[in-house]
C-alpha cells in the first residue's frame, strides 16, 4: 500500500516553505533613549523604493525607511543623526501607512 499526500495539503506545504521570512527591524543605534525615543542615523542620499506606488525613501540606520518624519526636511546629500519621537498611530489605521507615526524632536542631554 502506498502513502499518499492530499493535493490541498501538499499546496499548502508548498506555499509555508516558499513564504520570504518578515523583514528586520531597522538596527538602532545603542542609547539610553526613553522607549518612544530613538535616533535614526539618515544617510546623505535616498534610494528608489515601492511603498504604495515606486519613490525615493530615506536610508536611515541602514535600511530603507518608507514612513514620513515630520519636522525633517532632507537635504540631498547631507547626512544626519536625529532624534525621533515615535507613536502608535490611532485606529483605524488606513492600508497605505505605517502603524507609527515618527515627529523629529530635540535630543535630550546625555551626561
Amino acid at each position: 500500500m502506498r502513502w499518499q499526500l492530499p493535493l490541498g495539503s501538499l499546496g499548502f506545504m508548498l506555499l509555508v516553505a516558499c513564504q520570504a521570512p518578515a523583514p528586520k527591524p531597522a538596527p538602532e543605534p545603542e542609547t539610553n533613549l526613553p522607549k518612544d525615543l530613538h535616533i535614526f542615523e539618515i544617510g546623505a542620499e535616498t534610494a528608489p523604493c515601492t511603498g504604495v506606488a515606486p519613490r525615493q525613501c530615506l536610508i536611515v540606520n541602514g535600511e530603507l525607511f518608507y514612513e514620513p518624519i515630520a519636522g525633517y526636511t532632507h537635504q540631498h546629500g547631507i547626512p544626519a543623526r536625529i532624534c525621533i519621537e515615535r507613536r502608535k498611530r490611532a485606529e483605524p489605521i488606513p492600508a497605505d501607512v505605517g502603524l507609527f507615526t515618527y515627529t523629529r524632536t530635540p535630543c535630550p542631554e546625555t551626561s
